[in-house]
């Protein structure tokens, strides 16, 4: 009798890691106000993001968190980040430098957020967020736009641990699999949610 193959215990993208750094006891809404400058001064120009990725090494390490973690789970934006250079570098010309470095620096650009909010959800807890977002109409829509994200990641695992436990490898199929199963799932969360709202007499 084959022995099962329990698969390796894998961190969550953007899960919440308890802690006392001076980033854990910081407000939700700062860490958020935070969040929106430094996605905004990253796609604002070069210094811009030069200076936003910068600022998140120090901040990584304040949150004792390491550095390569806020990266988990960003293959699929990394992919697409290669490929806005890939496609700002060729036109009908040929090589187009000019492209290049714009796609370049908008494809750094997209990392440099995406850790950010890593970090942000890994010192942050939702009730935190949905705390510090208010308990009217927009807050609570807010808090639960912020909620679906971290959640998405949990069902993406969930999937590609399907996937694995069925012996499939990465590559094309990989992908054709995990996106229509984490879409229906996260339409099924979603319809939970309204449910629950519902129940308790709260409408968007």
């Amino acid at each position: 009798m084959a022995r099962r193959v329990v698969p390796p215990f894998r961190e969550l993208p953007f899960a919440y890691t308890k802690g006392n750094s001076p980033l854990h006891r910081c407000p939700a809404v700062w860490k958020l106000l935070a969040l929106l400058v430094i996605s905004t001064l990253a796609f604002s120009s070069v210094p811009g993001l030069v200076v936003s990725a910068l600022l998140l090494v120090p901040a990584a390490y304040c949150a004792r968190v390491p550095p390569r973690r806020l990266f988990r789970g960003g293959r699929p934006l990394f992919f697409l980040a290669f490929f806005l250079v890939l496609y700002k570098s060729v036109s009908f010309a040929g090589f187009n430098f000019a492209g290049f470095l714009d796609g370049l620096r908008q494809g750094l650009c997209i990392p440099v957020s995406f850790a950010a909010a890593s970090l942000v959800f890994s010192v942050t807890s939702m009730s935190a967020v949905r705390a510090s977002l208010g308990k009217g109409r927009a807050g609570l829509g807010a808090g639960l736009m912020l909620g679906f994200i971290p959640r998405f990641f949990a069902v993406w695992e969930d999937a590609d641990l399907a996937w694995r436990a069925r012996g499939g490898k990465n590559g094309p199929a990989r992908i054709l699999f995990l996106v229509p199963l984490a879409v229906e799932k996260m339409m099924e969360k979603a319809s939970e949610t309204a449910e629950a709202l519902e129940a308790r007499g709260i409408s968007l």
